[in-house]
């Protein structure tokens, strides 16, 4: 009896030992993966695919949403849009199972991005919607970038008034974190939008904002870029009579930019 015990009690250490060392080599599998993905995806493909296996293998299901994710992103990589959705999907699934909110908020947002770049924006608005949603007490980074893209996907689809509501929250979390880059970035993006909505004194005013803070980065195309903008608005604004005290003052404001 005590023998059956002992050759019992060492079966399990047996399979402990095997079940860790399968979980090195799917965790160095999935390492070397995400080590690849901006050299080699072919080989970062093989790599989460044989992490994805062994994670199944040894139930690991966390180890599973994480291999699928990274599939996902290796395909939006590949600008395979469709495949990326749906191993992202399938990642998805798995965290919301595991209330893993960052994964699932990584996952949610990754599926509105190809949307967004399929132009399928009425598709990608719910998957930013709902990783806003996840990320309010989470990462900052992502948050900010979720709005922006939910910005972006209204402005796409010509619903001015939306994305200047979420261009504007960007613009001041941009600010509480310092991001000069990501605040001129938004300007510009609000300045557009004003535009769109044919409010040219709001969007001259904002295309200067932007114009200075660009020219503050040392960013040239993005300045020129600009001006060709505000030429635009004053171009098809010459001949008009009745034009408000601010919209003409802004309009002088503009024109002393471009001659300087």
């Amino acid at each position: 009896m005590r023998q059956n015990i002992h050759c019992f009690e060492y079966f399990l250490h047996f399979l402990l030992l095997l079940t860790s060392e399968k979980n090195n080599t799917t965790d160095k599998y999935y390492e070397r993966g995400r080590t690849f993905i901006s050299i080699d995806r072919d080989k970062a493909f093989k790599y989460f695919q044989a992490a994805y296996e062994l994670y199944s293998e040894t139930g690991n299901s966390k180890g599973q949403a994480n291999a699928l994710h990274w599939l996902g992103v290796t395909y939006r990589a590949e600008s395979e849009w469709d495949k990326s959705i749906e191993y992202e999907q399938r990642a998805y699934e798995i965290y919301s199972k595991l209330n893993h909110k960052e994964g699932m908020g990584e996952t949610i947002h990754n599926i509105g991005y190809c949307y967004y770049y399929l132009e399928k924006y009425k598709e990608a608005i719910p998957y930013f919607e709902k990783s806003i949603e996840i990320h309010k007490l989470g990462v900052m980074y992502r948050l900010i970038d979720s709005l922006f893209n939910l910005a972006s996907s209204y402005k796409n689809l010509g619903n001015y008034s939306e994305s200047i509501e979420h261009f504007k929250k960007c613009l001041e979390m941009d600010l509480e974190e310092g991001e000069k880059d990501a605040q001129a970035r938004d300007l510009l993006e609000l300045a557009d939008s004003y535009k769109g909505l044919e409010e040219f004194t709001s969007s001259l005013k904002y295309y200067q904002q932007s114009y200075e803070l660009y020219k503050e980065l040392d960013y040239d195309f993005r300045q020129s870029e600009i001006l060709e903008k505000i030429e635009t608005i004053l171009d098809s604004l010459k001949g008009e009579k009745e034009l408000s005290k601010e919209l003409n003052e802004e309009i002088t404001k503009a024109k002393d930019l471009i001659t300087q």
